[in-house]
């Protein structure tokens, strides 16, 4: 018997594993936009000052233009992101009308030539399309066991099959669906977009006729959604597609601030590094030779209901935490973040008190009070604090 694992990414994947709390950095992407233009931008902004998880974003209307303020964590467990990832999810989502989508599709030739079709959505054969392809395959990889994950107690598909091979049939196909519980990703209010963290869920759906419920693919499904934290902490392939669909999110939530012909330089000027990924790719095969593997990466970002948070209580810390007109990044002094339940405080450090220190300056003792206490996100340094003086 020949059965194929149809193993596909649908929609966006979180990790939630547990991290050491980081702190929250804002970065400008019309400074960044400007750096570029001058040809002073070094590798900091270029990886938009070392975040790897982002937040949300923010619009800033205080200056003569509007500009978008991304928010993120820096967590060195993470892989770093990059402009020319943004660059293609952008240009992804505004040129092409389309969503960041990778897929290895069999062809009429690969039964005898043993290679599967590579498919990207326009605009994704450089570094983003790259990663992308990096993580369908390493997923995959665990599905047939060539890559394990039983230390997290994930027994792959294969063995799973093995063990019941008297439940299987002969016409039946399993496809995996890696897809999150709720699509919804983006909550917007007054300028402000969170970027919501999502739990992964993924399913086993048999097709064939009058095929009998997969029970080791229901299995195997269950546990990696049990375990895809603690997989992605050891697999940079599996760790770096959370970053890709962050950065989808970013984008989406920009085309909704700001209009094409304000992001003229990202989608007809700057052009991401094209990376040489080739058209075909060897069929993953266990060592039985009796399972192979199909299927893609399919992103698609919804947005939520509106929500009730204290819009203006943070846009303030993030706006008014900087320090000048023309940094291109900084830090911003709050303890915790709307999407992010379950921070416990902590000190702040010596940056994060001289961000207090200027977002008391900018915004006024009174509303750094109102900061402090409003909605349960209190600011990295308690109001009163002192805080080395600013260059």
């Amino acid at each position: 018997m020949h059965r194929i694992i149809r193993a596909s990414v649908a929609l966006l994947i979180v990790f939630t594993a547990c991290h050491a709390q980081a702190r929250f950095v804002a970065v400008s992407l019309s400074q960044i936009e400007a750096d570029m233009r001058a040809g002073r931008a070094g590798p900091q902004t270029r990886q938009l000052a070392g975040i790897t998880r982002i937040l949300g974003a923010v619009l800033d209307t205080d200056g003569d233009t509007r500009s978008v303020v991304i928010v993120g964590d820096v967590d060195p467990s993470l892989p770093a992101l990059d402009i020319d990832l943004l660059t293609a999810a952008l240009q992804a989502i505004y040129t092409h009308g389309a969503y960041p989508l990778v897929s290895l599709d069999e062809t009429p030739q690969t039964r005898t030539s043993h290679k599967l079709a590579v498919r990207f959505s326009p605009g994704m054969r450089n570094a983003f399309g790259a990663r992308l392809l990096l993580g369908d395959v390493a997923l995959k990889k665990i599905a047939l066991g060539l890559a394990s994950a039983r230390i997290w107690g994930v027994s792959s598909y294969l063995d799973l099959s093995a063990a019941a091979a008297d439940q299987l049939s002969e016409n039946a196909s399993a496809r995996f669906w890696f897809m999150p519980k709720d699509r919804a990703r983006l909550i917007q209010r007054d300028g402000v977009f969170l970027i919501r963290r999502l739990e992964i869920d993924v399913k086993a759906v048999v097709d064939g006729k009058d095929a009998p419920r997969d029970i080791p693919g229901e299995k195997f499904a269950a546990a990696l959604t049990a375990a895809i934290g603690d997989v992605a902490l050891e697999d940079r392939d599996i760790a770096a597609v959370k970053g890709l669909f962050d950065t989808v999110a970013l984008a989406a939530a920009i085309k909704e601030m700001m209009p094409a012909s304000r992001m003229r330089f990202w989608l007809n000027e700057h052009q991401p590094t094209s990376v040489s990924i080739p058209d075909t790719y060897d069929t993953l095969r266990n060592r039985s030779g009796r399972v192979t593997v199909e299927g893609g990466i399919d992103m698609t970002v919804l947005n939520a209901a509106l929500a009730e948070f204290n819009t203006g209580a943070l846009k303030t810390a993030v706006l008014k935490s900087r320090p000048s007109r023309s940094a291109v990044s900084w830090v911003v002094p709050l303890s915790s973040w709307p999407t992010e339940p379950g921070q416990a405080p902590r000190k702040a450090d010596a940056e994060e008190q001289a961000a207090s220190a200027v977002l008391a300056r900018n915004a006024g003792a009174a509303v750094l009070r109102e900061i402090s206490r409003g909605d349960g996100w209190r600011t990295g340094g308690r109001v009163g604090d002192s805080a080395p003086p600013l260059a």
